[in-house]
């Protein structure tokens, strides 16, 4: 019987905390949540522990097969392990090397050493 009283007790007072939660959100646009919580006689970490608790209970609420799955990906080792090829030309500007190949956009190598010209 307690613990039907406790859930009970525990699930209204989630929702006056959801409550009070949704009231802070809509608060003025140029008042704080420190400000608001200062207006309801209440400390601003006690909020956040409110709405911790408000979230972690909705969390618990949702079915587990609605959570989305992280899928893991194989990556075939031939991808992984690129081979090596030399550079068309290798150059040295401010300490910085760029090894270039021959398939480079002349765009992308302008910029490429218009950035490092400023390296320091």
């Amino acid at each position: 019987m307690s613990s039907i009283t406790t859930a009970v007790a525990a699930d209204y007072r989630l929702q006056q905390w959801a409550q009070l939660v949704k009231e802070c959100q809509n608060r003025p646009s140029d008042m704080t949540v420190e400000q608001w919580c200062d207006t309801r006689g209440i400390s601003k970490s006690n909020y956040y522990y409110r709405l911790r608790c408000i979230r972690k209970a909705c969390l618990e609420h949702i079915p587990e097969d609605s959570l989305p799955c992280q899928q893991v990906v194989e990556i075939s080792e031939n991808i992984m392990h690129l081979p090596e090829s030399t550079p068309d030309i290798s150059i040295e500007i401010n300490g910085c090397i760029v090894r270039v190949h021959g398939d480079i956009s002349e765009a992308l190598l302008k910029k490429t050493v218009r950035v490092l010209s400023h390296v320091k």
